[in-house]
């Protein structure tokens, strides 16, 4: 069978638009509101999730390390003539880590009802009352939006 070389059955035109490969812009992604509501963020919170979760573990990881430090030098005796730890300070050394490793998980349930906390709270509003800049900086301007969205999914917001 012989092939035809006309080219009459294939269209001239595409008939659907060709995808662009260009990245969408700030403004036909996001509505100019919420680009407005993210720069205020910015300004309000200059960190970033990653820069938080960054600091969170460079503390977590210095505060071990301190604490391994602490132990070790809390007890070990300081003779010369055993290059490593005897049983004793093995035990003690242990007990030490094994208090530290109770004690931080439960640091924040711990301090959750903690006298600081009120009357922290009471030295805020009464310096927001006297001083906008106070109000300004401990207002957290989303709190109605976080409040609603929680309350729609039935969860209590955390305290951090």
């Amino acid at each position: 069978m012989l092939r035809s070389n006309s080219r009459s059955s294939l269209p001239t035109t595409r008939s659907t638009p060709r995808p662009s490969l260009a990245p969408r812009t700030a403004s036909a992604s996001f509505p100019r509101l919420r680009i407005r509501e993210l720069s205020q963020s910015s300004r309000l919170y200059p960190m970033n999730s990653y820069d938080q979760y960054r600091m969170k573990s460079d503390t977590v990881g210095y505060l071990a390390e301190v604490l391994q430090e602490n132990c070790f030098d809390l007890c070990i005796n300081k003779s010369a003539d055993l290059p490593f730890l005897s049983v004793g300070e093995g035990l003690c050394f242990r007990n030490c880590i094994t208090k530290f490793s109770v004690f931080y998980p439960t640091l924040q349930a711990n301090l959750a009802s903690a006298d600081f906390r009120h009357y922290e709270q009471q030295l805020i509003s009464e310096g927001a009352k006297k001083d906008q800049r106070i109000k300004a900086a401990t207002t957290d301007p989303w709190e109605k939006e976080s409040s609603k969205l929680f309350a729609s999914l039935g969860q209590k917001p955390q305290a951090i």
